[in-house]
């Protein structure tokens, strides 16, 4: 079974891409009949968090200026401090 669903969902997906609507034009990136301003829009999003999630995971640091001081919540460099006690 494991290797027979993803050659399923892969042509599923490609022939949804190819679907095309009443007007003849491709269903893939025409979502909802929406002007292109709002298509760009949705893709934008979608790369400012896949950005955000990739720079995070390379250069954590970046990120730093966003944690909270005086938290009572306890960070992993506090537990670090407490077991070399």
């Amino acid at each position: 079974v494991k290797f027979f669903i993803p050659p399923v969902l892969l042509v599923l997906f490609s022939m949804g891409c190819a679907a095309k609507t009443d007007d003849e034009k491709t269903e893939f990136g025409n979502y909802g009949g929406y002007p292109p301003t709002f298509q760009l829009l949705g893709i934008m999003a979608v790369f400012f968090v896949g950005f955000l999630f990739f720079s995070a995971a390379i250069m954590p640091r970046l990120y730093t200026g966003f944690t909270k001081t005086n938290s009572p919540v306890v960070s992993k460099k506090d537990d670090a401090d407490l077991l070399a006690r």
